[in-house]
């Protein structure tokens, strides 16, 4: 499962200035629905003893791998919404600001208060784990709710920019699980074994 993630990212995976990795072709436009599939699926069975009753992601691209660990876990997934739309502003909603990686601008993210329950038990989920500012918003979220955080997932962990070790900090007792783990980007240097790891 992993194993078909890291050898597409090495194989089509381009590095763009700024540290960017463009993964158009199977992933952030085109996506390789059973691949991203499969790795749902080993979310699902990393966190099937955690209890997890509800899911939580960022939009857009978390949605992917969120959905098919959803529907192993048999949870239904909260995707948060990035600007407040008409249908939250007569309810209470939980707020936290992110900083987007791509574009290098404030985020604020909004969910319904209501969609939380201080029994759920909570797994958080993205696409990319990089600098850990929209998982720890995310996190943020979930301790407003009085929800518990039960765990961390991501599909690719960007690990050379401290978005693991930020959530470590914040969280030591609660679990990361990454599918694949990039230890380096340089623009114009193909990726490879070498930089390009299965997670843990």
């Amino acid at each position: 499962m992993s194993t078909q993630l890291q050898n597409i990212v090495i194989k089509e995976g381009e590095v763009l200035p700024g540290g960017i990795l463009r993964l158009t072709s199977f992933f952030n436009h085109q996506v390789d629905a059973m691949m991203i599939s499969e790795c749902g699926g080993e979310i699902a069975e990393k966190f099937s003893g955690h209890g997890v009753t509800k899911i939580l992601t960022a939009p857009v691209s978390g949605v992917y791998p969120t959905m098919p660990t959803a529907i192993q876990l048999k949870v239904p997934f909260v995707v948060l919404r990035s600007s407040l739309p008409a249908t939250l502003k007569d309810v209470p909603v939980l707020k936290a600001v992110s900083k987007s990686h791509t574009k290098q601008t404030p985020v604020e993210f909004y969910a319904q208060a209501s969609l939380f329950k201080p029994t759920d038990k909570v797994l958080i989920m993205d696409d990319f784990l990089a600098t850990g500012t929209t998982m720890l918003s995310m996190a943020d979220i979930v301790k407003q709710s009085g929800a518990t955080i039960v765990g961390f997932a991501v599909l690719l962990d960007k690990a050379f920019e401290g978005g693991r070790a930020a959530l470590q900090a914040a969280y030591p007792d609660i679990p990361i699980h990454t599918c694949v783990s990039i230890t380096s980007l340089e623009e114009g240097k193909p990726l490879s074994l070498e930089n390009v790891f299965l997670g843990s």
